[in-house]
């Protein structure tokens, strides 16, 4: 069997037989913890530089810009994994 696949805005897929895939948005839905650690995390950065201590040897610092890091990772992963399934499921499904 084949199919149609048309990518929009609305929605993230829509196959030619009238069925959709919805955006799942995983950035909107992290958005309130990624902005609350990345004020932490320059909040963290002002007080090492007003204590005039080197960013890398600043622990706090250090320590929150990990946290950062892994909720963009958390976000990466759930995109990856969102498309490996979907397109998976696509190619079970249709020729």
């Amino acid at each position: 069997s084949q199919i149609g696949i048309d990518l929009n805005l609305d929605n993230f897929l829509t196959e030619s037989n009238g069925s959709m895939v919805v955006n799942p948005r995983f950035y909107c839905k992290a958005k309130k913890k990624l902005a609350h650690a990345q004020r932490v995390l320059s909040r963290r950065q002002r007080r090492a530089k007003k204590g005039g201590r080197n960013l890398r040897l600043a622990k706090n610092y250090q320590k929150q810009r990990l946290v950062v890091a892994k909720l963009h990772d958390k976000i990466r992963r759930q995109r990856n994994d969102f498309l490996q399934e979907l397109s998976t499921a696509l190619i079970k499904n249709h020729d």
